[in-house]
């Protein structure tokens, strides 16, 4: 499933059925401008959704079922909000002027999230690595929500901002040269690596 949108939100939601749900809104702008925003769709290769516009001004509002088993989404925006909930498989999710939450999620495989302006939010129940973990922003927060019993080895710094850490996890934040903060280690028994990155943003990790 691949989903690029220019502006205006795009929410995904998994589901037990075994087709998607589309439901596209377009807000702004005259009627003739809301018909000259077209979305083109295509099937090969898996679902895919592409808004195509000539008018700046039109809002186009994706929200979206999928099964939840999907092994693969691939959500892309410019200007506009990523809220993706209750899916397993690889994500990919990447805006440039919006936030990007993330809830229920059960990661079988590899997960990426990205926003040059914008916060970051995940919550992640279950993470089966078969790739990278990396969350990246540039101006923005990113709050990241563990199970307890993760193993996994963290790389997490920001540039102009501070690190927030559960204490259960056992790792000492450290100050960066000549400024920021960063944290490096073991979570657990340790395994494959979550990265976490912004340049001015502050850095919370929970369980």
């Amino acid at each position: 499933m691949a989903i690029t949108n220019v502006n205006g939100d795009i929410n995904v939601e998994g589901w037990d059925e075994a087709q998607a749900e589309v439901k596209v809104t377009k807000r702004g702008g005259s009627d003739m401008d809301r018909r000259n925003v077209q979305v083109v769709s295509s099937t090969r290769g898996g679902l895919s959704l592409r808004t195509v516009a000539d008018r700046s001004n039109i809002q186009v509002r994706y929200e979206i079922k999928l099964p939840r088993e999907l092994k693969q989404v691939d959500i892309k925006g410019v200007n506009g909000s990523i809220k993706l909930a209750d899916l397993n498989g690889s994500i990919s999710a990447r805006t440039t002027n919006g936030s990007v939450d993330l809830s229920d999620m059960s990661v079988n495989g590899q997960l990426q999230v990205e926003t040059v302006n914008g916060s970051a939010r995940a919550a992640i129940d279950e993470l089966q690595q078969k790739g990278p973990v990396n969350f990246a922003t540039t101006n923005g927060s990113i709050a990241v929500e563990l199970r307890p019993d993760i193993n996994a080895q963290l790389s997490a710094s920001s540039m102009h901002g501070s690190i927030g850490l559960d204490d259960a996890f056992g790792l000492k934040v450290e100050k960066g040269f000549p400024f920021g903060q960063h944290v490096d280690g073991p979570l657990g028994r340790g395994g494959p690596a979550i990265t976490i990155k912004t340049i001015n943003g502050s850095i919370k990790i929970t369980k």
